[in-house]
């Protein structure tokens, strides 16, 4: 059986995740890994991951919230690839300030970076699967 769903367009990057999930969990991998590599030498490994995953929850569900239901929806045919901007630029957002509130009690080197460079590397594989076709 197919159908066709639809979502607004600042919604693509969560909803690619959502409906096609290796996609989402071969992004959600390399971001790990990339944020572990800036971790490593500063933190336990628990702690690396505990962190990880209450920022990507925290910015998971913003995000869900705030492109499926508060932004309007506007018509991006062609420019499909500008609805990763602002999920990229509030996944940092959020995820930088759950960085910065475990850094009050663990070290955490360079939230900011970290989170900049390991979302850059998630979403660069959401943005190549949609490019690429496997996100049907």
């Amino acid at each position: 059986m197919l159908a066709n769903i639809v979502f607004p367009a600042f919604f693509a990057p969560y909803a690619v995740s959502a409906l096609t999930p290796w996609i989402g969990a071969v992004a959600l991998a390399c971001e790990l890994l990339v944020f572990f590599a800036f971790q490593v030498r500063f933190a336990a490994w628990w702690l690396i991951i505990i962190a990880f995953l209450t920022a990507n929850v925290a910015s998971t569900v913003v995000g869900f919230f705030l492109f499926g239901f508060v932004i309007p929806d506007v018509k991006l045919d062609r420019l499909w690839s500008i609805a990763f901007i602002p999920a990229y630029l509030l996944s940092v957002v959020i995820e930088y300030a759950v960085y910065r509130a475990f850094t009050r009690w663990r070290m955490l080197a360079r939230p900011l970076v970290a989170s900049l460079v390991s979302n850059a590397a998630s979403y660069f594989v959401i943005a190549f699967c949609v490019w690429r076709g496997w996100a049907q």
